[in-house]
């Protein structure tokens, strides 16, 4: 039917399908209903906030009925008072000039403060001043330089290493800015792919930019993130994959986890986890892969909810030249590490550790990565005696023998 054919009752009607439930939805049979905990747990805050009517049961900003819109599971607060979720806030720095910037700015603009804690493992030549967040929802790991810690991977692993409940976890890279609500955004990110067993939400984000000024920037086009795309270009451990850009609220079945943005539920953390045996060159390849083997589905969705520097900015480029542990004193400790973590990707996708070889062949075919290098362990050995890399200078490895 043409848009000036319809009735203005049918435009109404369809413009509400993509939006969220609405109270008289919960007259209605396919509505889904939230437990009678949450339900009331939801109305308990309604009657304590000051935008409630009580008189009528309504609320001022969204108008409904909250004695009947609490009941609906979809439903959310319009000034995102239910998110009562606890969020563990993954974010591991290495000498990044932009960490502090960072922390800062997560919490600054979180809506519901009180609903996160921060999991913060840096090595870096100070250790900064968090007394911003409270001391029962920071845990901060601060290693000297004085020797090599074990890397990202380790560090990362380090910060799911913690004695406290938690519904969500959040991973960041430390060069991330956040957009105001940045929590209650990613909780609804989450949940807007609905009640699909076992998934995680994991994209690039739009880039930000400092300016000459210091001031930062993301005004970098019409981009809302990017996502991995399937190519036998990619190598595990050598070659990451290339990316398109995506639109908003674009969301993708994808194959490949990107580290600086990752949203998951506490069971992931609990059946994959992040594993200290992986690498920078690695991390990705391997989560992704064990992620899958493990029925995990990953999903990739438009979005600005954070930004990430902009890789090819002069602050980054000096950064990954100069301050990250293959350029600075720990060379030789990093290399021998990377070499390491590369021959762990090998015994991965050859069926020898924690992931069969039938699940490793179908995610290669997922990602159309050439199978050659899990048929044979050879191949993936042998791979720099046909391809030469120079790309040392951004943390990739060099070649390695069998």
């Amino acid at each position: 039917m043409e848009e000036q054919s319809k009735s203005p009752w049918q435009i109404w009607k369809e413009s509400l399908k993509n939006k969220e439930p609405q109270f008289w939805d919960a007259l209605s049979g396919n509505a889904d209903k939230a437990s009678e905990e949450l339900a009331d747990s939801r109305y308990e805050i309604c009657k304590s906030c000051p935008e409630f009517i009580g008189l009528t049961k309504q609320c001022k900003k969204c108008g409904c009925f909250m004695n009947v819109k609490t009941k609906l599971k979809h439903a959310d607060c319009p000034i995102h008072k239910w998110d009562i979720e606890k969020i563990l806030v993954s974010v591991v720095n290495y000498c990044d000039p932009e960490f502090y910037e960072t922390i800062k700015s997560l919490w600054d603009n979180a809506s519901n403060k009180d609903r996160l804690i921060f999991s913060i493992v840096s090595q870096d030549i100070e250790k900064h001043n968090f007394d911003f967040i409270p001391t029962n929802q920071l845990i901060y790991r601060y290693f000297d330089m004085s020797k090599w810690v074990g890397g990202i991977c380790a560090a990362r692993n380090l910060a799911v290493d913690v004695n406290v409940e938690y519904e969500y976890f959040i991973q960041f890279d430390s060069h991330t800015i956040a957009t105001e609500g940045w929590d209650s955004k990613s909780i609804r990110l989450y949940r807007s792919l609905g009640d699909q067993d076992k998934y995680i939400v994991s994209s690039g984000t739009p880039s930000y930019v400092r300016n000459q000024e210091g001031h930062i920037e993301t005004g970098m086009g019409d981009i809302w993130g990017n996502r991995a795309v399937p190519s036998d270009h990619i190598v595990p451990g050598f070659f990451f994959p290339y990316y398109a850009a995506m639109q908003e609220k674009e969301k993708v079945e994808g194959f490949w986890i990107t580290c600086l943005f990752l949203i998951a539920p506490y069971e992931w953390v609990k059946e994959v986890g992040i594993s200290k045996d992986s690498s920078y060159n690695t991390e990705e390849f391997n989560l992704s892969l064990r992620s899958h083997a493990k029925g995990w589905k990953i999903f990739n969705k438009g979005h600005r909810v954070v930004f990430h520097q902009w890789h090819d900015q002069n602050i980054a480029i000096e950064t990954r030249r100069n301050k990250r542990p293959w350029a600075d004193k720990f060379t030789e400790e990093y290399w021998k590490h990377a070499e390491k973590a590369t021959n762990f990707t090998g015994r991965l996708i050859a069926g020898l550790e924690d992931v069969p070889l039938d699940k490793v062949k179908s995610f290669f075919k997922l990602a159309n990565i050439n199978e050659k290098y899990c048929e044979n362990p050879d191949n993936y050995y042998n791979i720099l005696d046909q391809t030469k890399i120079d790309n040392k200078h951004i943390g990739m490895p060099p070649r390695f023998p069998k």
